[in-house]
């Protein structure tokens, strides 16, 4: 976490979390990083989960669409000039 922080980023995919629900101690970390927004696919079996954090300041959230191994958001950055997606898909064997 502490490279979300150093390095400044805004916005991070993360798979494989093997989270199965929000933890006290993610969002501690988290909030700590700068990280105050949060969308997840928790994790089931052997599928690992999926998550995608950013900053209020970096941008807004507009939509949100999760499946089964997919989660998609639409950003639209503070400026209010761009929209960027972030999808990030599991594949299980």
């Amino acid at each position: 976490m502490r490279y979300l922080r150093e390095w400044g980023i805004d916005c991070a995919l993360i798979q494989e979390t093997h989270i199965e629900s929000n933890s006290d101690r993610l969002w501690s970390d988290l909030l700590a990083a700068g990280m105050n927004e949060f969308v997840q696919i928790d994790a089931h079996g052997r599928s690992g989960g999926i998550a995608i954090w950013w900053r209020k300041r970096w941008a807004q959230c507009l939509e949100v669409h999760k499946a089964k191994h997919m989660l998609t958001c639409k950003f639209q950055t503070q400026q209010g000039q761009e929209c960027v997606w972030i999808t990030g898909v599991y594949g299980p064997c």
